[in-house]
């Protein structure tokens, strides 16, 4: 799709400073003919596990996909083998962005593997677990092998609204945070139910059926470089849609590349006022079950035609 340089140029100026991906990702969702939409990045690599997996059209329109992201040393150089790089990927990783209780943040968390013996750990009252490992052959094998041996199956279902365990690990080590931080209640924190949905680095990897990006009008078309991507991963939800977690073997990988003036870019447009509205409305849609619908009918720019070219 091909949108004419003046459409760009009428945008809010934080969002013509970069590309402005999510005004244009919403031009994808409008115009898109299919059932199943899978939005993603020009630097993310899709594993042939996870392609096979998509291939056979097994997927359930009720629900809504993500995965972890992995990420790959500067060294990585795609080596296909059978058709994929996922080998030559699996021996560049340096970090994986996963969750507390989700994903492989929970399948760590259950095998005992001591994350802090694994390299330098992040957490955030999210919910987010960002794991960075030393270039080191032993704690890369052992990674992949817990992750890939003691897994839970190639798709696994985590429900929202579960009651945390209070002697959970996570659970507890992210209250913690919380309170650290001064952000314990709804009105100035993050919701309590936050870390049950899968938000960290939601913008690399998130498929869902295109009626359900519909009814909730795609991303919400603001000049924020952030936030905006897993506002709608809390719409899906509260708009009823299952939260599913693809596993490895089934991987995603982020190339390295410079980060640019994104630092810069959410430093200038990202503060308290919308840091407080990201939080109240996550709140309210965690809460009522209910998605907040920002964007007008015309979203997407749907009233305009562009010119379209085939692959």
């Amino acid at each position: 799709v091909r949108v004419p340089a003046e459409i760009h140029n009428s945008l809010p100026q934080a969002a013509k400073d970069g590309f402005p991906q999510f005004y244009a990702k919403n031009v994808g969702f409008r115009r898109a003919k299919g059932k199943w939409i899978l939005v993603t990045n020009g630097d993310i690599l899709i594993g042939k596990v996870l392609m096979g997996i998509i291939a056979r059209k097994e997927l359930e329109g009720d629900s809504f996909y993500r995965i972890d992201r992995h990420d790959l040393l500067e060294r990585f150089r795609p080596s296909l083998k059978g058709g994929d790089m996922s080998e030559a990927a699996e021996a560049a990783f340096k970090r994986v962005y996963t969750m507390q209780r989700l994903a492989v943040g929970d399948l760590l968390s259950e095998v005992g593997l001591e994350w802090e013996h694994m390299g330098e750990l992040h957490r955030t009252t999210h919910g987010h677990l960002k794991i960075t490992i030393p270039d080191d052959i032993t704690v890369r094998t052992q990674y992949w092998d817990a992750v890939k041996m003691l897994g839970k199956g190639e798709v696994v279902e985590y429900p929202f609204g579960i009651p945390l365990d209070e002697t959970d690990f996570a659970f507890k080590a992210n209250q913690q945070l919380a309170v650290q931080m001064n952000k314990t209640s709804t009105e100035s924190g993050v919701p309590i139910d936050m870390p049950e949905l899968h938000t960290y680095a939601d913008g690399d990897f998130f498929l869902a059926t295109k009626d359900s990006i519909d009814r909730v009008r795609g991303y919400p078309e603001l000049p924020l470089p952030v936030l905006v991507d897993s506002f709608l991963t809390v719409a899906v939800s509260a708009a009823g849609y299952k939260q599913k977690v693809f596993m490895p073997p089934a991987c995603v990988y982020h190339q390295y590349h410079p980060q640019g003036k994104m630092a810069q870019r959410v430093a200038e447009t990202v503060g308290d006022p919308e840091i407080k509205a990201f939080i109240k409305n996550v709140t309210y849609m965690l809460g009522q079950r209910d998605p907040v619908i920002v964007n007008e009918e015309g979203w997407g720019y749907a009233d305009l035609d562009f010119a379209e070219e085939a692959f």
